[in-house]
């Protein structure tokens, strides 16, 4: 069936634009000149029926084109091509306006509902620096909300850095992303990729509560009755996945053993293995449990030898540091007394002494049973509510302002500490006032993921 098409461009807003004696004259640069000409049917050599059912007309400019995108050139230029104009119905007229926006005068309008578009239209047509500001965009605008569909779009489309940060928040938000609308869309290779992860913040017994709402979904999406069999069709590949054996044997009990999409013969050999122990050869699921921990970057070779250190209420422990990849800083490790006491911390991050991020919060440190042995005293660490989103090359400060009794101390600091592939660079803080350096002292690690 034939897309439907309107008549009228879709930028009649532009295309009208009044043309005045001379203005050429009246643009200061070539960009101000590109501008005008963005979506202005003057001098338009090619135009295009841009959308998936109403279409519309936008004209356009082939050697604006042809000189921006080697996708374009070949389009437009090919020697074969027997008119000029081209029909394109894999994408909606606004996302389509915005990549020529680009093209013409090196403006994008970007937002959480077009961003992603935009991306397919940026990888589609090769024009890698657009496609850098929209994932450079979505990697600030990705939330649980959104975060399942800019994942899919991103291992579609091969960015990897935009993969690798939306795969770091599932792992963190593990049960809310699950338990959202969105997790229901999903088709079941994504829900493979999903619990195939060990690292998942989330307890397996509401692994298979999602995976029981999402086939019912999925049922009634194929327009097939939701029964036990027609599920376990569905289940085929995904049931495998879940860790049925690191549940308690109450949740197995409660939930997925009267499910009926288990076999008996299934349920008699977890609840063995969940009562005593044994039988974990005879199971068809994984055994290991998931497991969800930040990265550590320990900046210390040793502990602090016959030395504690002191603490005021106005001293302050500070670091600078960069890395040479992005990654989201979840919290820093701090020592705390081998004689136990408690300690109130003023944490705050900063880049050329303006403050980013504060937070203030306490933690117990108990007494340390090994006080005469201190070649490996505890780190406490001190997490964020929320991971704090660090940009590579940039150096950042993290000052402390401890108030508890005397603490271990790092010695021996490395200034260069590469760790899951991170490349961490220490330096000393012009705001640290309590002694501590990139050599010895106070926040002995760093904690973050990807």
């Amino acid at each position: 069936m034939k897309n439907e098409t309107s008549g009228n461009n879709v930028a009649d807003n532009f295309a009208k634009k009044e043309i005045v004696p001379q203005w050429q004259t009246l643009k200061a640069n070539r960009l101000e000149r590109n501008e005008f000409m963005y979506c202005n049917e003057l001098i338009s050599d090619i135009k295009f029926y841009i959308g998936k059912t109403k279409q519309v007309l936008i004209p356009a400019h082939k050697y604006v084109l042809g000189t921006s995108s080697p996708v374009f050139f070949a389009m437009c230029c090919s020697e074969f091509r027997k008119d000029d104009v081209i029909n394109i119905n894999d994408c909606e007229p606004e996302p389509f306006l915005e990549l020529l926006r680009f093209i013409y005068y090196d403006q994008v309008h970007l937002n959480k509902t077009n961003a992603l578009d935009i991306l397919y239209l940026a990888d589609k047509y090769i024009i890698p620096s657009l496609s850098k500001e929209c994932v450079n965009f979505l990697l600030d605008n990705v939330s649980t909300e959104n975060v399942l569909e800019v994942l899919s779009a991103s291992i579609c489309l091969n960015e990897k850095r935009l993969e690798k940060h939306c795969w770091s928040i599932l792992s963190r938000k593990t049960k809310e992303i699950l338990q959202s609308d969105s997790f229901l869309e999903i088709d079941p290779s994504f829900l493979i990729k999903i619990i195939k992860k060990d690292c998942l913040d989330i307890l397996e017994i509401d692994v298979f509560e999602a995976v029981k709402r999402w086939v019912e979904r999925e049922c009634f999406r194929n327009s097939i009755e939701p029964t036990s069999n027609n599920k376990k069709v569905f289940l085929t590949e995904i049931l495998p996945l879940i860790r049925f054996p690191v549940m308690s044997a109450k949740e197995f009990a409660l939930s997925p053993a009267q499910s009926d999409l288990l076999s008996l013969e299934d349920i008699k050999n977890i609840f063995i293995y969940l009562t005593s122990g044994v039988g974990g050869s005879n199971l068809n699921y994984p055994l290991n449990p998931r497991h969800f921990k930040p990265h550590v970057c320990n900046r210390y070779i040793k502990p602090m030898k016959n030395y504690l250190w002191r603490y005021d209420e106005k001293d302050i422990d500070a670091i600078r540091f960069k890395v040479d990849q992005e990654i989201l800083l979840a919290g820093i490790g701090l020592f705390g007394s081998p004689c136990g006491g408690e300690y109130s911390t003023e944490i705050s991050i900063s880049i050329n002494d303006e403050e980013i991020f504060k937070t203030k919060g306490a933690f117990v440190s108990p007494p340390d049973p090994k006080f005469n042995n201190i070649d490996n005293p505890k780190i406490h660490e001190v997490m964020f509510d929320e991971p704090i989103h660090l940009k590579e090359g940039i150096f950042y400060d993290i000052a402390v302002l401890l108030d508890g009794p005397p603490s271990f101390a790092g010695d021996d600091g490395k200034q260069e500490v590469i760790e899951e592939g991170v490349n961490f660079v220490f330096k000393n803080s012009s705001g640290s006032t309590n002694g501590t350096s990139y050599d010895e002292g106070q926040i002995p690690s760093l904690l973050f993921y990807f």
